[in-house]
C-alpha cells in the first residue's frame, strides 16, 4: 500500500427527487418556480427533508396542528387563511414538516406510544409561539447553562431555575434561559422534578445557535378563509403548474404511441390517491379514454372505495374500469 493518503469519501444524506418547493416572501406563498405568478418577485428554497413530498394543508389540517399546539402550548401556531404545506418525512407512522412563512416552524407526528398527534417545533415555529404569548411547556435555565446547552449538551436539572409543574415526561418543550430562547427538546422528566432535581431533564433537539428572537419569527400574511389561500396559490403558481402538465402530457402521448405499435393499450394504474388522480386526469386531457386498473388489497380504507364510486361517475365513459384482487390474503397471512 502506498503511503498516500486516502480521503474518505464524503456521504451527503439521500435525496429522492428534487426540492421544488420555494416562497415568496411579499405574497406569503408557497412557489413552484423562481418567480411568484402573483407579484411577479424572487423566491427562495424551503430546506425540506427529503423525499420531498409535499402537499397543501387543508382546513382539517390547519384544525389539527392548532389544536396539538394550543393543547401542548396554549396559543395556536398558524392562522385560519395562511398558507401551510406540509412535506411528509420517513417514520414509523405520519409525520409532516409544517412549512409556514418560508420556514419549517415544527413538526406534526403521530406517536404510537400515545396515540395521538405531538407539534415538536423548531426554532422559528418555537419562536412565533413565544411571539403569540405561549404559556405552557415552558421551561427557564439558569444563564449559566446558556452556553453549555448551544454548544450541544443537555439541559441538566440543576441547571433549571423554572419549570412549569405541568410538564410531563415526553412532553415537547421550549427551553428559555433569561427570556431568550435556547432551544426546543423533549422532556425526561416532570416539571416539578426538574427544579432541584438531577439528572438529564430535557434531550434537547433544536438549538437557537443564532441568537434569533421572536421578532424574527415569521408573521402569517393572512388571506382570511382557507379557499382564499387556496386559491390564490392556485393562481401564483399557474405558470409553473401549465408548464409541468405540457411536460407531462408530451411524455404520456409518446409513450402511448411507443406502445401502441407492440398492441398494448395504455392503462392507469388507480389507488384512489392524490398521484394517481393527477396521472389519470393528464391521462385523459392528453388520450380522452383510457382503461383504469385499481387492485383491491383487501386492507383499504372505505374512503377509498366512495372515491373508486365518485371516479367512476365523473368520467363516465371516458374510463373503462378494471379491479383486481386476491380476496383477503393479508388478514390469512397475518
Amino acid at each position: 500500500m502506498s503511503g498516500r493518503k486516502h480521503k474518505r469519501k464524503k456521504i451527503g444524506r439521500p435525496s429522492l427527487g428534487r426540492n421544488h418547493l420555494r416562497w415568496c416572501s411579499h405574497c406569503g406563498l408557497p412557489i413552484l418556480d423562481d418567480i411568484c405568478g402573483i407579484c411577479g418577485g424572487i423566491t427562495s428554497q424551503v430546506d425540506i427533508t427529503p423525499p420531498y413530498d409535499v402537499r397543501p394543508a387543508f382546513r382539517y389540517d390547519i384544525e389539527r396542528i392548532n389544536s396539538c399546539s394550543i393543547r401542548q402550548f396554549g396559543v395556536p401556531l398558524v392562522e385560519e387563511g395562511e398558507a401551510v404545506v406540509l412535506s411528509s418525512t420517513p417514520s414509523l407512522d405520519r409525520m409532516d414538516e409544517v412549512v409556514a412563512g418560508g420556514e419549517v416552524l415544527a413538526t406534526l407526528r403521530f406517536e404510537l406510544g400515545q396515540m395521538r398527534w405531538v407539534l415538536l417545533p423548531r426554532v422559528k415555529g418555537a419562536l412565533r409561539l413565544l411571539r403569540m404569548g405561549a404559556s405552557k411547556s415552558i421551561i427557564e435555565l439558569d444563564v449559566g447553562a446558556f452556553d453549555a446547552v448551544l454548544g450541544g449538551g443537555s439541559v441538566l436539572a440543576p441547571g433549571v431555575l423554572h419549570a412549569d409543574p405541568s410538564i410531563e415526561k415526553g412532553d415537547e418543550l421550549l427551553i428559555l434561559s433569561n427570556g431568550r430562547l435556547v432551544g426546543c427538546g423533549r422532556a425526561r422528566m416532570k416539571g416539578d422534578a426538574m427544579v432541584g432535581g438531577r439528572g438529564v431533564a430535557v434531550k434537547v433537539r433544536w438549538r437557537n445557535k443564532d441568537s434569533f428572537t421572536p421578532e424574527d419569527a415569521p408573521l402569517p400574511i393572512g388571506y382570511g378563509k382557507w379557499e382564499d389561500v387556496r386559491d390564490a396559490m392556485v393562481v401564483a403558481n399557474t405558470h409553473a403548474l401549465d408548464g409541468r402538465e405540457s411536460e407531462a402530457m408530451n411524455f404520456i402521448k409518446h409513450t402511448a404511441e411507443e406502445y401502441a405499435e407492440k398492441g398494448m393499450p395504455p392503462t392507469v394504474s388507480y389507488s384512489g390517491g392524490k398521484d394517481s388522480l393527477a396521472v389519470l386526469v393528464l391521462t385523459l386531457k392528453t388520450l380522452g379514454k383510457v382503461d383504469v386498473l385499481f387492485i383491491d388489497t383487501g386492507i383499504e380504507f372505505p374512503e377509498t372505495y366512495d372515491n373508486i364510486e365518485m371516479v367512476k361517475e365523473y368520467f363516465g365513459d371516458r374510463i373503462t374500469f378494471y379491479t383486481g384482487g386476491g380476496g383477503d390474503p393479508f388478514w390469512r397471512g397475518f
